[in-house]
């Protein structure tokens, strides 16, 4: 998740759409807000992009207007690759942004690494929008919105407390437990989004019974798991965290976790398993 601190919650939306390519998807995305979900929709933005020495740029921020594709759908046509970023709020307390790529190619900044084959949409939101329980069944109805709109195929809730970290060497120093999708799921934080291509390779009978306060069937055959109905139980318990993880690591099979050390190689989707890095 990018932008995301501990006082922050984090929705991380994967997809196989060129958001910045797709005039009506973005459309459609900005529509959506609102029509169903105006408290969430951004009115400024703002496009960053790095150059060729990666040195990187900040663009001015600017209204989002009425009609807001016209304006933004050229300026996302860039060659240079960076970051859109939409904000409500000053300071904002609700952001939405996504990579910008150059061309048709997915090339990143991944130094060495294989370039990432899909795409992402990241909702980051002020934590005041979710502390009781009608707030947070406003944000997850808004995250379900988003991620039908954008054609999900995985999707993240967390906070920067949540995040799983070990030890390393000696004393306390910890570091975070990170990974690509593309590799395997990550550490559960608050919940997961699955799409259809995660519910047939999971099965949908082992969604439906996993050890998740929260299991919900949406749209298409997706689903949402969320380990507790309130992310701030497990913020204040990390005995209860580690838990309720273990356990759905252990439910869904620890083959389909990258950050679960075991010899077999991990199952992942199809579209990922010829991945080389």
């Amino acid at each position: 998740m990018t932008e995301t601190t501990d006082t922050r919650i984090a929705v991380s939306i994967d997809t196989f759409v060129q958001i910045q390519r797709d005039r009506q998807l973005l459309r459609e995305l900005f529509w959506t807000l609102q029509q169903s979900a105006p408290d969430y929709l951004p009115d400024t933005f703002r496009l960053d992009f790095v150059d060729e020495s990666y040195n990187y740029h900040e663009g001015e921020e600017k209204p989002l207007t009425a009609d807001p594709i016209a304006e933004l759908y050229p300026s996302l046509q860039s060659s240079s690759p960076g970051f859109a970023y939409f904000t409500k709020g000053d300071p904002p307390v609700v952001s939405l942004s996504f990579y910008i790529h150059v061309g048709a190619g997915r090339a990143r900044f991944h130094g060495d690494r294989a370039p990432l084959r899909h795409e992402a949409l990241s909702l980051i939101i002020d934590r005041d929008l979710a502390n009781s329980a009608s707030k947070r069944q406003r944000l997850l109805d808004v995250v379900k919105l988003l991620f039908r709109t954008c054609g999900g195929f995985f999707g993240r809730l967390g906070t920067g407390r949540l995040m799983k970290k070990e030890l390393i060497g000696w004393g306390n120093a910890r570091r975070l437990v990170v990974g690509n999708i593309e590799d395997g799921l990550p550490p559960p934080e608050w919940g997961f989004l699955l799409g259809p291509d995660y519910v047939k390779l999971l099965g949908a009978e082992r969604l439906r019974l996993a050890p998740c306060e929260v299991v919900h069937e949406f749209g298409d055959r997706s689903y949402m798991l969320l380990i507790a109905e309130n992310f701030e139980s497990l913020e204040k318990d990390q005995r209860l965290l580690d838990e309720r993880r273990q356990r759905l690591v252990e439910h869904l099979g620890s083959e389909f976790f990258s950050y679960v050390k075991e010899a077999r190689p991990k199952t992942v989707l199809p579209q990922f398993s010829s991945r080389t890095t």
